[in-house]
């Protein structure tokens, strides 16, 4: 007879939280504002909210990884920025000033070689997913967007995938292109 009681209690348990998750209504801005707080509040390498079947343990992993990927294109002596992470969406960032990344003719010899190992780092992403990065110039002149496109350009002259490139211009207070990497899962909308 107890045991017929828990059970019964624990169904009638079960049912309410049934119930109660089909009439919710999720919000995805509080649902995204969450989960930032929670990746603040407990710093992991982790994604939050992902199912996981193999494709998803190569995209953690992959994840996982991308600091120390990144790391290594910048740890040679290029004038580049520190690399910073944001823990809400994993991206990494970095800058390089304009009168490095260019001279009055083009890309420099300094910028030609970042943009050289960025295009070999994007042409072998971890396997299921798609390393992308977005460039943006700081936008003070007429000759920013030109220098977008200069980026892109190189970038895809180096054997970097046209899918895992994307630039534009911004304002900045600095005078430098500043170079926002992430990763995609393979067939993920963009």
């Amino acid at each position: 007879m107890p045991v017929q009681a828990f059970l019964s209690l624990w169904l009638v348990l079960l049912a309410f939280f049934i119930v109660l998750a089909s009439v919710s209504q999720p919000e995805a801005g509080r649902a995204v504002k969450a989960i930032a707080s929670i990746r603040a509040s407990f710093p992991s390498d982790l994604p939050l909210g992902s199912p996981t079947d193999e494709a998803t343990n190569l995209f953690v992993e992959a994840e996982r990884t991308l600091p120390e990927r990144v790391g290594r294109l910048v740890e040679t002596d290029l004038p580049v920025a520190p690399l910073r992470r944001d823990p809400s969406t994993g991206q990494i960032t970095t800058d390089m000033a304009l009168d490095v990344l260019f001279d009055g003719t083009g890309v420099s010899r300094q910028g030609d070689a970042l943009l050289r190992r960025m295009a070999a780092l994007l042409a072998v992403p971890p396997e299921g997913t798609l390393l992308v990065v977005t460039a943006l110039v700081a936008d003070g002149d007429a000759a920013s967007v030109d220098r977008a496109a200069r980026i892109a350009r190189a970038l895809i002259d180096h054997g970097a995938p046209a899918a895992a490139i994307t630039v534009g211009t911004e304002r900045a207070t600095t005078k430098a292109a500043r170079f926002v990497f992430g990763l995609r899962p393979v067939g993920a909308a963009s």
